[in-house]
């Protein structure tokens, strides 16, 4: 049984999101370079959009928090055995290339995240040195509402979607902000 801290969003329509893919420019519209039932955008349309990677590999998606922190799905984190093979790319449309690349200083899971249910899915990430100005992030309405947890037939555009729901962790983001 799952928890009121998550909850399932089926997408009947084509969604925008960023493509965490090859360039657009010539390329293919393959499934495997942008997110699920997504369409090509620009990274300047949805800026907030960053990518998780662990030793150079395409792990998860995120969204920034605030300078120095990133929210993304405590499922992420799991199977990282140290923060130092971790970056985040932030302002790229690209997933293999562009924008700006950020170590990171430490992983923060929700303490009841549990792997076997996904309940808790919740995490963040503070990074080793300020973004600047610079998720997957589920958005309504210009304001981040959930964080892309699991899903049946996970990668399948036609199946449903678990997200948790963020405004169920708004102490646990704001402590650990304040705490890290």
């Amino acid at each position: 049984m799952f928890l009121l801290e998550t909850f399932v969003v089926i997408l009947i329509s084509t969604a925008s999101a960023t493509p965490l893919g090859n360039n657009y420019a010539g390329g293919s519209n393959n499934l495997q370079t942008r997110i699920v039932g997504g369409s090509v955008v620009n990274i300047s349309s949805y800026p907030y959009q960053v990518q998780i990677l662990n030793k150079n590999e395409h792990i998860c998606g995120g969204s920034i928090l605030s300078k120095l922190f990133i929210l993304s799905a405590a499922h992420c984190m799991n199977d990282v055995s140290t923060v130092t093979n971790l970056v985040v790319r932030v302002g790229s449309t690209s997933r293999k290339q562009g924008g700006k690349l950020f170590s990171v200083a430490k992983l923060y899971s929700h303490s009841k995240f549990d792997i076997d249910t996904y309940d808790y899915d919740i995490g963040i990430l503070k990074l080793a040195q300020s973004l600047g100005d610079s998720g997957g992030p589920l958005v309504l309405n210009g304001v981040q509402i959930g964080i892309v947890s699991w899903g049946y037939e996970c990668g399948k555009a036609e199946s449903p979607g678990v997200y948790t729901k963020v405004t169920q962790f708004l102490d646990f983001i704001n402590s650990t902000i304040k705490s890290g």
